[in-house]
């Protein structure tokens, strides 16, 4: 499985944001602030009320691609993997750079998320909970999962795990 990487240094949060409404690929967001962390569908992410800069790290993605955020002192450094048969959305947004692609780890990984859904729980979404954190979860799963899981895609340099890469949601069992 070859796979195309991209990198850009020095992103202002608005135009990631911008990238990121403009990219039809994009499913679902992975998202942490200092207040909160979030999984949730794109078009759910984008219409938070809360502010790009509030945004510290992420992942935007879907089976075919992934974008990945992480905030430094200078601002956001940004990475893109795509599957190879993906087309790159090049919308003159941000400025990408070919990079050195990671040799893919042998085998993809199923991370079983927290919680067993809470079918009592009055919510607007399917709920999940566990004890060991003291609200329901919300996950934008499809059909009525017991579990929900990600499926990732680990990367290796020399044999040893440098990055994995966010594919898609899962019913995890």
């Amino acid at each position: 499985m070859a796979e195309k990487w991209y990198t850009a240094d020095n992103v202002a949060p608005e135009r990631l944001f911008e990238y990121l409404e403009q990219a039809r690929q994009v499913k679902w967001v992975y998202a942490e602030r200092a207040e909160e962390t979030v999984l949730i569908s794109k078009p759910d992410f984008l219409a938070l009320a809360i502010g790009p800069h509030a945004w510290h790290h992420g992942r935007a993605f879907s089976p075919g691609m992934e974008i990945a955020w992480w905030q430094n002192r200078h601002g956001l450094q940004v990475r893109a993997i795509l599957s190879d048969e993906q087309e790159f959305p090049e919308l003159g947004i941000i400025q990408w750079q070919d990079t050195i692609a990671l040799e893919p780890a042998p085998a993809r990984e199923h991370l079983l998320l927290l919680g067993q859904r809470d079918s009592q729980a009055v919510a607007e979404s399917p709920s999940w909970r566990t004890a060991r954190v003291p609200r329901l979860l919300h996950y934008p799963a499809e059909g009525n999962w017991g579990r929900v899981a990600l499926l990732v895609q680990p990367y290796q340099s020399s044999g040893i795990l440098s990055t994995q890469r966010f594919l898609e949601l899962q019913e995890g069992g």
